[in-house]
């Protein structure tokens, strides 16, 4: 899935540059394709992480609930 989105984005940059009137030379147009498609990726690797870090922080927030929904559930021991 995550492979994907990242294949999409780099289609999508990919039709920005083609679509742009902008002319260059060849080695011109090469390097800025590469410059932006290293900044995709860039920002990729940034938003993946970040998405970790925010589902990890999920995942510790709902075993702490569920932790205290046992605490605060009366036991049927007493």
């Amino acid at each position: 899935m995550i492979h994907l989105i990242y294949l999409f984005i780099l289609s999508a940059a990919c039709r920005m540059i083609l679509f742009s009137c902008v002319q260059k030379t060849m080695t011109q147009g090469k390097e800025y394709c590469e410059r932006k498609i290293n900044l995709l990726k860039s920002n990729f690797d940034e938003l993946l992480e970040m998405a970790t870090k925010k589902k990890s922080i999920a995942d510790e927030m709902g075993m702490f609930l569920q932790a205290k929904l046992r605490q605060a559930s009366p036991s049927s021991s007493s």
